[in-house]
């Protein structure tokens, strides 16, 4: 018995220098990243020995990232964003177009539904428009443009960004208007916990994972052409009709869940396998219709801004505290509204939401009510966007 006392403290004796020295090499190697803000700490290397401990997944993971890179730069690079970013993509779901899990997260991007509704990504039974890369990216490039300004702070764009920015500045304020992520790591939902170390340990697999022997394996999906088509088909009858696999269509079209195109009056562009060209006017029987588009970057249409990732449902208003160090002015306009004989109706102020503000504080600001705002915006909760014009009416016209 003694014996195996002994035995169990010098393995200990030996794995704990080993453990250290590992943990060092991480925070040095990290360390040398010039362009990604970076605390090393327990939580981050658990996420580091995480990744490593399945080396193959991790090989597999790294090749998708690499072929994806280039749509995924070119949508941040667009927006301003750095391309390091697009690593929340490996991070988030071992970059998987067919990710989602029980939270509601999915797709690439580990996106939530919120997320998604503000960008207008199309989500229902059978489409989920955050599996499909190029626009997923397009919103997530649009959205972390968004909340990296807004928080000046990498980590907390990325927590906002997996929860939302009303649950991000009401830990701020707990924290004494500190903007530091690991301040208020402990009381952050699961998912703001997660998102940033797996983000830090995905940036540490990109840049190291030649010095733990793991090289990414490539990754090669069938070549494609692209059709549309609005009417409602299965994968597996355009399959027969191609004499290709059902298998290949649900890879080149991830965001149709159920592996059926339904029917839509917008025509759904799906990618067919360049191989079964010689069977494409066979689909005239489907009634498909060719599509030109970039072959490797789909057309996504402009998004007009639309406000920061909001818990839906939620009816807490905007949090009036500053969402970012940087005081934002409100700029207003006084117009007055007649009747056809020219008669003064009432004098309204046009008010112009500033990041951060809430409907209390522009109440209080123009001496109304909250109820009265909404009213007069036809507004059903009290989630507002920066940017968004509101009708004021003066005491007057009350």
């Amino acid at each position: 018995m003694r014996f195996f006392k002994y035995t169990a403290y010098l393995v200990l004796w030996c794995l704990v220098p080993a453990a250290a020295t590992a943990q060092t090499d991480y925070a040095n190697r990290l360390a040398t990243i010039p362009d990604v803000n970076i605390k090393y700490n327990a939580v981050v290397d658990g996420y580091i020995n995480e990744l490593l401990r399945t080396p193959n997944s991790a090989a597999q993971a790294l090749g998708r990232y690499i072929y994806f890179k280039p749509v995924i730069d070119s949508m941040l690079t667009q927006y301003g964003v750095p391309s390091s970013v697009g690593l929340m993509v490996l991070g988030n779901s071992m970059a998987d177009c067919t990710y989602s899990d029980a939270e509601g997260y999915a797709g690439p991007w580990a996106m939530s539904y919120n997320v998604g509704r503000l960008w207008d990504l199309k989500m229902n039974t059978y489409v989920d428009e955050r599996r499909d890369l190029a626009k997923s990216s397009f919103a997530a490039a649009k959205c972390m443009k968004e909340l990296r300004f807004l928080y000046n702070s990498p980590d907390l764009a990325l927590a906002a960004f997996a929860t939302n920015t009303t649950t991000i500045n009401k830990y701020i304020r707990l924290t004494g208007n500190k903007f530091n992520y690991w301040d208020m790591y402990d009381s952050l939902p699961k998912a703001a916990q997660k998102i940033v170390p797996a983000y830090l340990a995905a940036v540490y697999l990109y840049h190291f994972h030649a010095e733990h022997g793991i090289s990414p394996i490539a990754y090669n999906p069938p070549a494609y052409d692209t059709v549309s088509v609005n009417k409602w088909q299965s994968f597996d009858e355009m399959a027969t009709v191609l004499n290709a696999s059902s298998k290949e269509l649900k890879e080149l079209n991830p965001e149709f869940k159920q592996g059926i195109v339904p029917t839509s009056r917008i025509p759904y562009v799906i990618k067919l396998p360049s191989k079964s060209k010689q069977h494409f006017n066979k689909l005239d029987a489907l009634d498909f219709k060719p599509y030109n588009t970039n072959p490797y970057i789909e057309k996504v249409p402009e998004l007009e801004n639309r406000n920061l990732p909001i818990r839906k449902g939620s009816d807490t208003a905007q949090s009036d505290v500053a969402a970012t160090p940087k005081k934002a002015n409100t700029p207003t306009s006084t117009v007055k509204n007649t009747e056809d004989g020219g008669k003064e109706k009432s004098d309204t102020t046009t008010h112009i939401v500033a990041k951060g503000e809430g409907l209390g504080t522009i109440a209080q600001k123009h001496g109304v009510k909250v109820d009265d705002i909404k009213k007069w915006n036809n507004l059903k909760g009290y989630n507002i966007y920066p940017n968004q014009k509101l009708v004021i009416y003066n005491s007057k016209a009350k």
